[in-house]
Parts: structure tokens; C-alpha cells; sequence
């Protein structure tokens, strides 16, 4: 089931030279990067119109650390 719009943290969006990608936390805390689409920023958050399912944990912190690729594993802290 893919998200029609979910709001994040700018900082977990990856900016490559053509497209927007996030890492997205898999359940055995391994990262893979998925490319999304990008909507406006809205109220200190960036709208994220496709390419994330529903229940989705991406990384908003650390993601420009040259330790952060594709396999790596994170330590999931949860947002208040």
C-alpha cells in the first residue's frame, strides 16, 4: 500500500544529481536507499507525495555520515 503523502524531517531526504531518495529501515535494521517524490515543504517538514509505504521507518539522522549506504546497520531510536 503506497502513501499518497507523508510529512518528514528535510533531513532524511538524499539529494542525488536527478532524483530524491530516502534510507528506509528494514525489520532486520539494514538500510536500503528507495528514490520518492517530492512535494512542497510545509511547516518545517518535507512532503513526500510517492515512494514510501505506509509504516515505513526512515533514517532522519546521520544520513550524510560516509558510514550511511546501502547494507549498513542502524540503530533504530524512535521519534518523539
Amino acid at each position: 500500500n503506497t502513501c499518497t503523502t507523508e510529512q518528514f524531517n528535510p533531513e532524511a531526504v538524499v539529494q542525488g544529481a536527478e532524483k530524491s531518495n530516502v534510507y528506509v529501515i528494514a525489520d532486520d535494521n539494514t538500510v536500503s536507499l528507495r528514490e520518492v517524490e517530492l512535494g512542497e515543504a510545509f511547516a518545517g517538514n518535507q512532503v513526500i507525495l510517492k515512494g514510501l509505504n505506509v509504516g515505513d521507518k526512515v533514517v532522519v539522522d546521520g544520513t550524510q555520515n560516509r558510514m550511511m549506504r546501502p547494507g549498513a546497520t542502524v540503530k533504530v531510536v524512535e521519534s518523539k
